[in-house]
């Protein structure tokens, strides 16, 4: 049957008819239905003739039928066709042939529903299928806030107001979703990525702060000027990333893999990069101020100029990296590994140095005042102009270190290893050297301490001058290499 609806005007009627089931006797079809279909389905004159008449049903027939033998023809094209009258009130309904359940599904399927519409007809939504695109209005009042909503198109052209409201907070989204919200500067605070493999992405200057970004592949990924402060990158591979001058406050690198990445200028302070990998990542100028780097991997990294102040780096390996003029007041370093590190000028003030490998470092004119430096290894290390005032190296390994012009000052030396040391003229007013050894030690030049009775200058290389200054302060020199001569 055919189905002709003069809908209602309002939701209420049409919910009455999809809901209401009508039962119809069959009809004769009209004259231009029959003749189509008379070549292909044969229908039986008895048939027709035989067809009941339904209630409240009136057929307006002006063309008459003439049959030969089992096909109908139709004679006069001008045939009316039946008018159906239902007892539905207001609800006329025309039926032509076709099943009233198939029509209404066709009708449907080709209508096209608004949002509030499906909220007030579930059942007709669900046959209409997903929703494909996001509704505008639904963003900016935050209806998706904490939704899945991958798959769903991004609006374009969103506006002004798209950039500054946290309209995704919590939103789980997929790869496409997150490059068509980026090209429109949305506010990608704390939302959920669904996709792992994130790698060659342009995502600079994107807003992904307190954003979930753990165990995924950003591998070339630029995220230069990015804001992900907050966002955890635990387990994350950044080989290779541009973070450049990127906003990584209070962010969480745990076991990151920042492999050749790029980070200058990046703000990183408060962040967690314990256990990260950041070998040949280039970290200069960036502000690690208070950072968590425990035994992260930074070996040949780039850190000249940067803020390590407060950070901590116990047990993390920097050889080969290079700290030129980079500040690390009160920063921790215990058990760390800077051998053949390049210090130079670096600011070390009060920095916790116990147990620290600086064999082979370039520490020439670096601020080490008040530094502990406590049983480290200084073996073969260049402190040539280093300031070491006040500084503790008891029980640290000096030997074949190079301090010529290195001051020294009230430092506590006792049971320090100076063995083979160049000392030329280093200033150790002041300073404890109990216990210390000297043996084969350069210190012609030097300028001692004023009390000497407590040090051992066995095997020292000193001046004449220096022998009689010992001996008057209560010093004793022998075993000590006086110039030419060796005093027995």
């Amino acid at each position: 049957m055919y189905l002709n609806t003069r809908f209602a005007t309002n939701a209420k009627a049409l919910q009455t008819v999809l809901s209401t089931t009508i039962t119809f006797q069959p009809l004769i079809p009209p004259a231009e239905d029959l003749a189509l279909t008379s070549a292909s389905h044969p229908i039986s004159y008895e048939s027709i003739e035989n067809i009941p008449t339904p209630p409240n049903i009136k057929p307006k027939v002006k063309a008459p039928l003439e049959v030969h033998g089992e096909h109908i023809k139709k004679i006069d094209s001008t045939a009316e066709v039946p008018e159906i009258i239902t007892e539905q009130p207001g609800l006329p309904l025309l039926v032509e042939g076709f099943s009233t359940l198939l029509l209404t599904t066709l009708f449907l399927s080709s209508f096209r529903f608004s949002a509030r519409m499906r909220t007030a007809f579930p059942s007709i939504s669900s046959r209409l299928g997903p929703i494909t695109s996001l509704s505008r209005t639904k963003i900016f009042e935050g209806y998706y806030r904490g939704k899945d909503i991958r798959g769903l198109k991004v609006p374009k052209k969103m506006g002004v107001e798209f950039l500054a409201s946290q309209l995704f907070e919590g939103a789980t989204i997929d790869r496409q979703q997150l490059m068509d919200l980026w090209n429109q500067s949305a506010n990608l605070s704390s939302v959920n990525i669904s996709n792992k493999d994130l790698s060659g992405l342009d995502l600079s200057q994107a807003n992904l702060s307190d954003t979930n970004l753990s165990e995924k592949n950003f591998t070339g990924t630029n995220f230069y000027m990015a804001i992900l402060s907050g966002a955890d990158f635990t387990r994350s591979n950044l080989q290779s990333a541009n973070l450049l001058r990127a906003q990584l406050h209070k962010a969480t690198l745990t076991a990151a893999n920042l492999i050749n990445a790029r980070l200058l200028g990046a703000n990183l302070t408060r962040t967690n990069l314990s256990t990260a990998v950041l070998a040949k990542a280039n970290l200069k100028e960036a502000n690690l101020t208070r950072s968590n780097l425990t035994e992260a991997i930074l070996v040949n990294a780039k850190l000249c100029s940067a803020n390590l102040s407060g950070a901590n780096l116990t047990y993390a390996d920097l050889s080969g990296a290079d700290l030129s003029n980079s500040t690390l007041f009160s920063t921790t370093l215990i058990s760390t590994n800077l051998s053949g590190t390049n210090l130079t000028e670096t600011h070390l003030l009060k920095a916790n140095l116990y147990l620290a490998d600086l064999s082979g470092a370039d520490i020439t004119r670096a601020y080490l005042r008040q530094a502990n430096l406590e049983e480290a290894n200084l073996r073969k290390a260049n402190l040539e102009n280093a300031t070491l005032v006040n500084s503790n190296l008891s029980n640290a390994c000096l030997k074949d270190a190079n301090l010529e012009w290195a001051n020294l000052s009230y430092s506590n030396c006792t049971y320090a290893n100076f063995r083979n040391a160049y000392l030329k003229d280093v200033n150790l007013v002041g300073a404890k050297l109990k216990g210390a050894n000297f043996i084969n030690a350069y210190l012609v030049g030097a300028i001692l301490p004023t009390d000497t009775s407590d040090i051992n200058f066995n095997g020292a290389i000193i001046s004449s001058e220096q022998a009689e200054e010992i001996r008057r302060t209560g010093g004793s020199t022998k075993g000590a290499i006086i110039l030419n001569r060796i005093n027995t």
